[in-house]
């Protein structure tokens, strides 16, 4: 597990590294491991409960940061290598995406922090 904790981020910035150059594979790189680095530090932290609004932050940032790997790899097998639609495009289409993943999943989240409405009962016919 620790081999791909520590490799990972690197092997998904150098697929943003071959569609956008080093000036955003590097900083991406860089926003992978702080995100490694915040999700174990939630884990079991109680401070999420009183903060919610920076919760959903980080979790949007979560998701995005591994989004922009995935749409600069489509925009790297539809477009070519020099990719066709700019790094700015690739990051919205990526944080659209991420706050997309982060609402859909977010009545659950707040019910795991235990500040959400109580989980739905089964309906029997």
């Amino acid at each position: 597990m620790g081999f791909y904790v520590a490799l990972g981020p690197l092997l998904l910035a150098a697929v943003v590294g071959a569609a956008y150059g080093i000036r955003w594979a590097a900083p991406y790189g860089l926003w992978l491991y702080l995100t490694i680095y915040q999700l174990y530090a939630m884990r079991g932290a109680t401070w999420p409960r009183r903060h919610l609004a920076l919760a959903f932050a980080l979790n949007l940032m979560s998701f995005s940061a591994v989004l922009l790997c995935f749409v600069t790899f489509v925009v790297i097998q539809f477009g070519g290598p020099p990719a066709k639609l700019p790094a700015w495009g690739s990051l919205s289409i990526a944080l659209a995406l991420g706050t997309a993943a982060t609402g859909a999943l977010w009545p659950a989240q707040r019910r795991y922090y235990g500040v959400g409405s109580e989980p739905l009962a089964e309906e029997s016919d």
